[in-house]
């Protein structure tokens, strides 16, 4: 026996005793022999025989804690597979009952009524992955009826099983948990190169040749066939492996990790923005006060985190065009899993490191160093630029909807990211410093992120906006850097961009189309979403700007459609205007 267990009552947890929270592990071999297998050595001068034991006459443990439980019924085991719950248990009940589901914090979350007892229950759970972790039997009047037990989530429990493709990332992952914060840069490179979901037919960039390869042009994922019976096999098998081994989602849970546990990334404190944005430059080591010293980290090493954070946001980029203006893009494309999971990773470093600086000290002087600056830039090196480009660009790729897939689990996931996706555009748009001539950017990004991520029925969004204003206000909280002008931008949204949105899907719905637009104004036409009017003139020729459009380097504007030589106007007999 091997345990910390001491054979007492207390440690035996006997009837009447304050039991102890303790576990033994019982081992027997019918060939014996197992203190030298596991090359346990004991002294030999005080050893005892079991049969120089007397048997004692007293109740075993089943008869005085098991068969004497006080409730009717016992949970055995609770698992989780996927999105069906088991539930295994022993006992006897005759009336309804309720199976009640916990969260985290041991707050009630969710009950289904059953009408007779069995001892194997299967529940298709349509609740938030992850949200419950406990289990509990009552009567219909909530009165206990059994224990509480912990269930056992099987895709958690799988996901974290070494494997080799993921054993680097959970390498990683354990270092960064042990305080070796300058590591989480060097996840992305699993993210950069996860090319899980090739074998159905995605497509994806050699980011080291810059070249797109694409498998099956505008084909849905080919479907497998056993040859005995001529049955199609489904693809939920690939799909189960999919969310396993999927490289950037396990990135995604490592990120989301170190944020939700408030977990700085920088290796000296934060420089504040104000200071940041009036542009300080280099200080001569009179003001050691302003920036206490976390940890030290040459220059060098801070370009070198630098460079790994821009080559994940020129990589997404550079994939992202390729798809919507490379010589070899799709006819049609629906982004997939994992081009969601990419695209969360790219929202939760520009949160992370927007705004971020770290002081650090070179020849006796002390300097700054930055590493997603708040600028009026549109390179991808700094907050703003990499809204524009990535979420324009990913904003332009969902316009077709999302990867349709059979799997119940995988289905649910993926409409989980996409509301994770839509609160941390929002939160990134609005945590931004727009000028009086960039805001029609920041109102298209916002409409588009509101119709392709959200729900675009007037009763669904009106029953969920309390929800949806309740989880940017906790994805608000949870910045650790905020720039000028934030409660401004945060107003306009709740204030114009949230009206003029229900205005649209109110038209849509009632096809209640415009026929004409003036300069200046924010309209919405089928396939391209929310665009800016530059010009337009009498015969409803336009020129539209939004990001996600190609950069027009003469214009110096998101405004090339198409990757056509020569630009041509879009004619529009139909749209939709907003009052922005």
């Amino acid at each position: 026996m091997f345990g910390s267990a001491n054979i007492t009552p207390a440690g035996l947890g006997l009837l009447g005793k304050n039991s102890n929270a303790e576990v033994s592990l019982l081992i027997q071999s019918e060939k014996g022999g197992l203190l030298n297998q596991l090359g346990i050595k004991l002294k030999t001068s005080n050893s005892k025989s079991l049969d120089e034991f007397t048997a004692t006459t007293n109740q075993s443990i089943y008869e005085t804690i098991i068969k004497n439980n006080q409730f009717k019924v016992q949970l055995l085991c609770a698992e989780l597979i996927y999105d069906e719950f088991i539930l295994h248990s022993t006992g006897t009940y005759t009336d309804e009952f309720k199976v009640v589901f916990f969260d985290k914090q041991n707050r009630f979350l969710y009950s289904k009524t059953f009408s007779n007892y069995a001892k194997e229950l299967k529940i298709t759970v349509n609740l938030e992955l992850g949200s419950f972790l406990y289990v509990q039997l009552t009567n219909v009047n909530d009165g206990i009826i059994s224990n509480k037990l912990l269930i056992s989530d099987y895709f958690l429990l799988a996901k974290t099983h070494p494997n080799p493709k993921t054993e680097e990332i959970e390498k990683i992952y354990s270092e960064i948990q042990n305080g070796e914060l300058s590591k989480v840069l060097d996840l992305l490179h699993y993210a950069i190169f996860d090319e899980t979901e090739n074998e159905t037919g995605a497509s994806f960039l050699d980011s080291r040749r810059n070249t797109f390869t694409k498998l099956n042009d505008d084909k849905e994922p080919e479907k497998l066939y056993d040859l005995s019976s001529y049955k199609a096999i489904e693809n939920s098998g690939f799909e189960k492996n999919l969310l396993l081994s999927s490289l950037s989602l396990r990135v995604l849970d490592v990120l989301k990790f170190i944020n939700l546990n408030g977990i700085s990334t920088n290796k000296k404190a934060d420089i504040s923005i104000d200071e940041q944005e009036d542009d300080l430059g280099n200080i001569n080591g009179n003001e050691e006060g302003e920036v206490a010293t976390v940890r030290n980290l040459s220059f060098v090493m801070l370009k070198s985190e630098k460079r790994k954070l821009m080559n994940y946001f020129d990589n997404l980029y550079n994939y992202q065009q390729e798809i919507l203006y490379g010589n070899s893009r799709p006819k049609t494309y629906r982004p997939t899993l994992t081009d969601l999971t990419k695209y969360l990773i790219a929202l939760e470093l520009i949160s992370e490191y927007g705004g971020k600086s770290a002081k650090y000290d070179e020849q006796d002087t002390h300097h700054f160093f930055s590493y997603l600056p708040f600028v009026d830039d549109y390179d991808n090196n700094n907050v703003k630029g990499c809204c524009l480009n990535l979420i324009g660009d990913f904003l332009m790729l969902a316009r077709s909807g999302f990867k349709a897939y059979e799997f119940d689990y995988t289905k649910k996931k993926i409409e989980e990211l996409k509301k994770e996706a839509l609160i941390n555009t929002i939160v990134c748009l609005i945590n931004n410093r727009w000028k009086d001539d960039e805001l029609h950017y920041f109102f298209t990004m916002a409409l588009n992120a509101l119709h392709y991520l959200g729900c675009r029925n007037v009763d669904d969004f009106n029953s969920n906006f309390v929800e949806l204003k309740s989880k940017i206000n906790i994805r608000i909280s949870e910045l650790k850097n905020r720039t000028k002008g934030f409660e401004k931008n945060l107003e306009i949204f709740y204030e114009r961009l949230c009206p003029s949105f229900i205005k649209v899907i109110e038209q849509i719905e009632d096809k209640n189309f415009d026929t004409s637009a003036v300069n200046g104004q924010i309209i919405y036409k089928s396939p391209w979403g929310y665009s800016y009017v530059q010009y337009v003139n009498k015969t409803n020729d336009f020129t539209l700007i939004r990001p996600g459009f190609m950069w027009d380097y003469d214009k110096e504007d998101y405004i090339k459609h198409s990757p056509d030589e020569i630009y041509l106007p879009l004619k529009l007999s139909s749209f939709i205007c907003t009052d922005l």
